[in-house]
């Protein structure tokens, strides 16, 4: 189940950033990888591309012994799938702020995409 939970993970996470770049939207979160593993962090504009723990990065994968930190990293993915939805004109509700690929899929389905 944590290999499966962290292959939805690592397919959300891709889908935003093909969103974000197609759409041409600068995302407030940043995701970075490091050995192949998912982080995201602010955003930062002199910042190189590496993880780095003393800038707030977050796993987006979830193992036996980062439970929180995992579950804060998710927030923050969240938190970049309101962005795009926003930028597409879309008001998320919020008692449903927390449904990722709900969000992501209205996103898509959108009428102001890519306007």
């Amino acid at each position: 189940p944590r290999d499966q939970l962290n292959a939805g993970v690592g397919h959300i996470v891709h889908m935003a950033g093909l969103m974000a770049y197609y759409l041409n939207v600068k995302l407030p979160l940043q995701v970075l990888f490091n050995d192949s593993l998912p982080y995201i962090r602010v955003a930062l504009e002199n910042s190189s591309e590496r993880y780095d723990h003393d800038h707030g990065t977050m796993p987006l994968y979830y193992t036996d012994d980062n439970n929180d930190l995992f579950t804060a990293g998710m927030a923050m993915l969240s938190y970049n799938v309101l962005c795009l939805c926003y930028s597409q004109g879309l008001e998320i509700p919020p008692n449903q702020i927390h449904h990722i690929l709900r969000n992501l899929l209205m996103c898509c389905k959108s009428n102001n995409l890519g306007r």
